[in-house]
């Protein structure tokens, strides 16, 4: 039993002892990640970067808003909560494999998923210059598949 309090207080003493000289030191995480599991995550850049990086990855977050927000008001649903550029979406009324090949004739190389049956879309700051007109055609491809009542997808999915 005196072996454990002394193992615990020599302990407890390293891990304060630690933590008061990494403050004295002056060293702070640029960014922490906490993930609930009794670890923690340190990111920090390797290399060089520059300072406007973080402006760039706010552009690409507002980005994916805005084709989100352009992709729900055609009347489709966002799966999930994506965070960063990642955009999968479907519909509760019509086949999205349809709606791709529709867009696939506009000249649109459109990601599709199987199950659910769904597009998604990779984003970068490349595609800003096309949002408007991807979602214009989305809504014209979404239109034109409610109009065709029914007609079926012909394209194979593999993921």
């Amino acid at each position: 039993m005196r072996r454990n309090v002394w193992y615990i207080a020599v302990s407890v003493f390293l891990v304060v002892g630690k933590f008061l000289a990494t403050l004295a030191s002056g060293n702070t995480p640029i960014l922490g990640l906490d993930l609930q599991g009794g670890f923690s995550v340190v990111l920090s850049p390797v290399g060089k970067f520059k300072s406007d990086s973080i402006d760039v990855a706010r552009d690409i977050i507002e980005l994916a808003r805005a084709y989100r927000r352009g992709i729900e008001a055609v009347g489709l649903t966002v799966l999930g909560n994506p965070d960063l550029s990642i955009l999968c979406f479907t519909s509760h009324e019509i086949d999205m494999l349809r709606v791709a090949e529709v867009m696939a004739t506009k000249g649109w190389l459109p990601g599709v998923v199987r199950d659910p049956r769904s597009m998604h879309l990779m984003l970068s700051m490349l595609h800003a210059a096309a949002k408007d007109d991807y979602l214009r055609d989305l809504r014209a491809s979404v239109d034109s598949v409610r109009a065709e009542r029914g007609v079926a997808a012909k394209m194979n999915v593999s993921y």
